[in-house]
């Protein structure tokens, strides 16, 4: 079974207003054996840690924020800016609303979130590799800013990659090689690509205006396919805004 993009979207406020929960709604189900995978950044400090749920029957998915020591929970002390990813394997279905909560009931400024949903998961072993690092001026070169590498084992796994650009811009590119998953918007992109066959991938990304002065966070998440398949082709989604943002695409293949 291949892997497919079903649908994503991102939200946030970057006006400085202090957030509590901000939420991306699904257009359409999602079901048993699926996967949700989200990236997140928010101003630093917080003294709850940031988590993700949904609203579905149940009790709702469970949302694995990547720890420290599997290159998420990045921190830019500089900027003043924390970002994370998260990944869920669904065992509650339905058409959600998924909930980002950067800091429990104390909230955060400037906090936002992507939400995607895919089918091709083997639901047993779904976080197959991570990386992830922060970068201070990585250059305007092709590809500068980048994950760190991680090498499958399996082919045909889900690469996964976020960044957020801390600093603060609008020029962020999908890397060679990938397919733009969210746009930049609110500071923020990812993309995604099929790894076959299986051997080194990192999630990169190119600014060639800010590239040279930025602080970016960029993060790398990789998938055990259902079984082998072949590389999926699905229709990008595109936006980009700066405050109370909503964007949503659905492909279902």
């Amino acid at each position: 079974m291949a892997w497919s993009r079903i649908q994503g979207g991102s939200n946030g406020d970057q006006s400085g207003a202090n957030v509590v929960t901000t939420t991306v709604v699904f257009g359409s189900a999602i079901a048993v054996g699926d996967v949700v995978l989200c990236g997140s950044q928010m101003a630093h400090g917080g003294v709850t840690a940031p988590a993700i749920t949904d609203n579905l029957a149940g009790g709702g998915n469970t949302y694995t924020r990547l720890t420290a020591g599997q290159g998420g929970q990045l921190t830019d002390a500089t900027n003043n800016q924390d970002a994370d990813s998260f990944y869920s394997v669904v065992t509650k279905s339905g058409t959600p609303t998924v909930t980002y909560t950067p800091n429990g009931a104390t909230g955060e400024p400037f906090s936002a979130f992507t939400a995607e949903h895919w089918t091709g998961s083997d639901a047993a072993t779904v976080l197959h590799k991570s990386a992830g690092q922060r970068q201070s001026a990585p250059g305007t070169g092709a590809n500068a800013i980048t994950s760190t590498s991680q090498t499958t084992t399996t082919d045909n796994c889900l690469g996964f990659g976020f960044t957020a650009d801390t600093t603060g811009g609008t020029h962020i590119a999908t890397g060679s090689g990938f397919t733009t998953g969210i746009a930049e918007t609110l500071d923020q992109a990812s993309e995604y690509k099929t790894v076959t066959p299986a051997g080194s991938v990192a999630a990169t990304f190119t600014d060639t205006t800010d590239g040279g002065t930025h602080i970016y966070l960029t993060m790398l998440m990789a998938f055990t396919p259902a079984a082998a398949g072949t590389p999926l082709s699905v229709a990008p989604a595109w936006g980009d805004a700066r405050t109370g943002f909503n964007q949503m695409t659905h492909l279902r293949m």
